[in-house]
């Protein structure tokens, strides 16, 4: 009995991680509109600090000064 019951268990987490890992499908749906407006969010904070034209760091991936 107590093997059947921790199997189910096992099951049951490795059937929810799977399902959280697939964000636009399954029990755990997330609408593309919320990533769209966290996208939309993080370019207005971005264009707020540094502007339209100028990225934080050089062509490498180093900070610029």
């Amino acid at each position: 009995m107590a093997l059947l019951l921790i199997t189910a268990l096992l099951t049951g987490a490795l059937l929810m991680i799977r399902d959280v890992e697939r964000p636009f499908t399954g029990l755990v749906r997330v609408k593309p509109t919320a990533i769209a407006e966290t996208e939309a969010q993080a370019t207005r904070e971005f264009r707020a600090v540094y502007g339209m034209g100028r990225l934080p760091c050089d062509a490498q991936g180093r900070k610029r000064m």
